[in-house]
This record gives structure tokens, C-alpha cells and sequence, in this order.
């Protein structure tokens, strides 16, 4: 796998089964306009040494609010000494739903400088951050609605 994978404007990594990735970052191919995200919908997820960033949502119309990195479906990431970092009009990291899970793990984890929230748990997930992981410097930190718990 390359270093660093780009995406264009409204373009998202959709995964649908089971992602490990280790020391990759997931870029925007244009600053200007940056790019959809990455969105995991089931199976078991590792993101470990990477980075996730560039994630815009300007201009955008949207039915709810959008994340740089969402779970959901009963999918589960473990993100591990990762950056989730500089989402525009948009959460850092987003789970959803009975069954999905998130842990953020690890001493250089970071989610940080999102427009919205930087950990959002809803609708029954768990997201749990453990270690010395941060989130800071977000719109807000970590949400929990919806019978979702951290």
C-alpha cells in the first residue's frame, strides 16, 4: 500500500468488509477542496501510524453531520497512534449504531483541530478512548446521544 493516498472533493474510502491499515495517510489531492472521508460499514478495522486529514464538507449539502472517519453498520475500529486532524464542516470521528465500536488507543493519538466535534457516539455505539490519547482544540470534544456510550 502507498504512503499516502489522495482523494478529490466528494470522492469517501468506503469500506465494506475489513481495512488494516499501518503508516498510511489518507489526504485530499486539492487543500482547496478536500475530500469525503473514510466511511467503515462493517467488519473488524485497524488504523495504526496513520493519518487522516483534509476532510471538507464545505459547500456541501447534507442531511446530518458528516465526519472525517465514521463507523457504523456494526463495523469496529481500533485507531492506534493515529492522527484524525483539520475536518472542515465536519466531526473528526463518528460512530453509529448498535454494535459499531470504536477505540482510540495508543500515546500518539490525536484528534484535533476538527470544525465540529472531535469523538461523536450515537444511537447505541461505544467509543472509548484509552491510554494517552487526546482529543483537543475541536469545535467540542466528545458527544454521546442517543443511548450511545464512551
Amino acid at each position: 500500500m502507498p504512503d499516502t493516498l489522495r482523494y478529490g472533493p466528494g470522492e469517501t474510502l468506503m469500506v465494506a468488509g475489513s481495512l488494516t491499515a499501518t503508516g498510511v495517510t489518507f489526504a485530499e489531492r486539492d487543500p482547496a477542496l478536500g475530500w469525503g472521508g473514510i466511511r467503515f460499514a462493517s467488519g473488524t478495522n485497524r488504523l495504526e501510524n496513520a493519518t487522516v486529514s483534509g476532510v471538507s464538507y464545505a459547500g456541501f449539502v447534507f442531511k446530518r453531520a458528516v465526519s472525517a472517519v465514521e463507523v457504523t453498520g456494526g463495523a469496529s475500529l481500533v485507531l492506534r497512534n493515529s492522527v484524525v486532524e483539520g475536518a472542515v464542516n465536519a466531526q473528526g470521528v463518528e460512530v453509529i449504531g448498535d454494535g459499531s465500536t470504536l477505540l482510540i488507543d495508543g500515546t500518539d493519538t490525536l484528534i484535533q483541530n476538527n470544525e465540529q466535534a472531535g469523538v461523536v457516539a450515537t444511537f447505541g455505539a461505544t467509543a472509548t478512548v484509552s491510554g494517552r490519547a487526546q482529543v483537543l482544540r475541536n469545535g467540542s470534544g466528545v458527544i454521546v446521544s442517543g443511548s450511545g456510550s464512551s
